[in-house]
């Protein structure tokens, strides 16, 4: 069990739980120790670890630099003052608490464009004139989000990342899951204990149900900042593995015959949305399927190899490396989509600008140096959201 939170925190009146903008929550520090009364401690369940909880990296950002990851160097501000955001220099490196989350912006918007790319290119191909090309054009239309969970005691915590995909790609290829089509998987090795998931929903609060929080991490994310004080973030999980696969092929085979016959289970989550608009109040691109596919990798299995991290998610069919490739033009450039907006300030619509952070010290009566006041220098440069998407071939 758990103890009670030592003495000099527990007396303070308030705990103090540090969520991503735009708010901080308190929650009493009486509330937080009954939400610790029957929690019990865990060894990490696995050799697994999640993106983003190796510790800060303290790696130069760039080549021929001293700025080190997690450096704030420049700041995004409306004229008004009402938007103000700090913008950090991180690394991408996968297990960096800072440069995780560019590591799954990256990620995320990479699966999505190839995905898209190779979806376009099949339906819009001479071959989708064909017969077979028509029945094929009919079954990539739409990507679908489903979870493939294997029987108990098939993956054993002490399993590589390699056989659980290995696992995965055998019984796709028994059952002809998502046969003559194509799409990525991604393993999750943890689920959220069940006993502390309303315990976090509660510290979250009602950010807990907003999609764009999730996109964010969610409750993966806050698990990180370890908010229960339980000393670290695996102590949230269980190890629980199972699959999540966003593609298109022939239907599945009906569940019911898919568990008979492989012990394997499988939830069909629905078809992804696949808009791309611009937010009309912030100007910010909103790709719909990257912000699923970036949930995802927020808790996908991490593991090292000898001098770098594996791949977390992979490709198959007709998006697999050796099916898809990037299109060029005659100069052998690769041909690129690109979308373009200015962002502005959700409360005033003002452009947003980048601004210099200017820090005035002051000297008190011992002589020493003190913060007395921080104004922002706007650089009359209007910050801007760019999205470039690739476009994809396909062998067929």
């Amino acid at each position: 069990m758990i103890p009670a939170l030592s003495q000099d925190i527990s007396t303070d009146k308030y705990i103090k739980v540090v969520i991503d903008e735009p708010g901080i929550r308190y929650i009493s520090a009486d509330v937080l120790n009954n939400l610790l009364a029957d929690v019990e401690y865990q060894e990490q369940p696995s050799h697994f670890d999640i993106p983003g909880v190796g510790g800060p990296c303290g790696r130069v950002v760039k080549k021929d630099s001293v700025i080190q990851c997690g450096t704030v160097t420049r700041w995004v501000s409306c004229p008004g003052g009402h938007v103000r955001h700090p913008l950090k220099s991180v690394c991408e490196n996968i297990d960096c608490e800072d440069g995780h989350t560019k590591w799954m912006g990256k990620a995320s918007h990479r699966i999505s464009e190839r995905l898209r790319g190779v979806r376009e290119y099949l339906l819009s191909s001479d071959h989708a004139l064909t017969a077979a090309g028509a029945d094929l054009r009919a079954r990539s239309n739409l990507l679908r989000h489903v979870v493939v969970s294997p029987p108990e005691g098939l993956l054993l915590p002490d399993i590589s990342l390699e056989d659980a995909f290995k696992a995965f790609k055998k019984i796709r290829e028994r059952f002809a899951l998502w046969d003559g089509g194509y799409g990525m998987v991604v393993f999750h090795p943890y689920r959220l204990r069940d006993e502390l998931k309303d315990r976090l929903k509660l510290i979250l609060g009602n950010r807990a149900s907003q999609p764009e929080h999730y996109s964010k991490g969610g409750l993966w994310e806050l698990i990180r900042q370890d908010p229960l004080h339980l000393g670290s973030w695996y102590q949230y999980v269980v190890w629980s593995p199972h699959f999540h696969v966003i593609g298109a092929g022939r239907p599945l085979v009906k569940s019911t015959v898919f568990a008979s016959q492989s012990g394997w289970i499988y939830k069909n989550l629905g078809a992804r949305k696949l808009e791309i608009t611009i937010n009309p109040k912030s100007g910010i691109i909103e790709d719909q399927l990257t912000l699923g596919i970036r949930y995802l990798l927020s808790h996908a299995a991490v593991e090292r190899a000898e001098w770098k991290f594996k791949n977390t998610y992979r490709f198959f069919g007709y998006a697999s490396g050796k099916r898809s490739r990037l299109k060029k033009n005659r100069d052998g450039k690769v041909m690129y989509e690109l979308i373009e907006s200015d962002l502005r300030c959700p409360e005033c619509g003002d452009l947003l600008q980048w601004a210099e952070e200017i820090v005035h010290l002051g000297l008190d009566e011992n002589g020493r140096s003190f913060i007395s006041s921080t104004e922002y220098i706007l650089s009359g440069e209007v910050v801007k959201s760019r999205r470039k998407y690739r476009l994809y071939e396909v062998s067929l």
